[in-house]
C-alpha cells in the first residue's frame, strides 16, 4: 500500500490534484475532439464551450498555490513557537501570494479578450 504519510491530509493537496484532474479531462477531450472530431462548426463550438472548465483549472490552481503558502507559513509559524518569524518572511509570502493571484487573472483576461475579438472577427462579412 502507498503511504502517502502527511501530503494527503491537507486542502492544499486535494485542491491541486482536482485542478490537474480537470486540466488533463480538459486536454483529453480537446485532443478527442479535435482529432477524432469533423472539422465542422458543431466542433468548434463544442471546443468553445469548455472555457469555463479552463478557468476552472486555471482558478484552482491558483488557490492550491495560494494555499500551499498559507500552509507552509503556518509550519513556519509553528516550527518558531509563534513568533520568531522575521517580518521580511512574511512580507516575501504576501507579495508571492498577491503575485500568484494578479498572473492569473492577468492571464484570464487575456484570453478572455482574445476568445472575444476572434470571436467577432468570424462574425464579420468575407471580403
Amino acid at each position: 500500500m502507498l503511504n502517502f504519510g502527511s501530503h494527503m491530509r491537507s486542502l492544499h493537496s486535494w485542491i491541486g490534484i482536482a485542478a490537474f484532474s480537470l486540466f488533463v479531462l480538459e486536454f483529453a477531450l480537446g485532443i478527442l475532439i479535435k482529432c477524432c472530431g469533423d472539422a465542422s462548426e458543431n466542433s468548434k463550438e463544442k471546443l468553445r464551450r469548455s472555457g469555463p472548465a479552463g478557468r476552472g483549472a486555471l482558478y484552482m490552481a491558483t488557490c492550491a498555490a495560494v494555499s500551499g503558502l498559507m500552509e507552509r507559513s503556518a509550519a513556519m509559524d509553528d516550527l518558531d513557537g509563534g513568533g520568531g518569524r522575521s517580518h521580511r518572511e512574511s512580507t516575501i509570502i504576501n507579495v508571492l501570494a498577491l503575485f500568484i493571484l494578479l498572473f492569473a487573472v492577468s492571464i484570464d483576461k487575456a484570453v478572455f479578450y482574445a476568445v472575444a475579438v476572434n470571436a467577432r472577427a468570424d462574425r464579420l462579412p468575407a471580403a
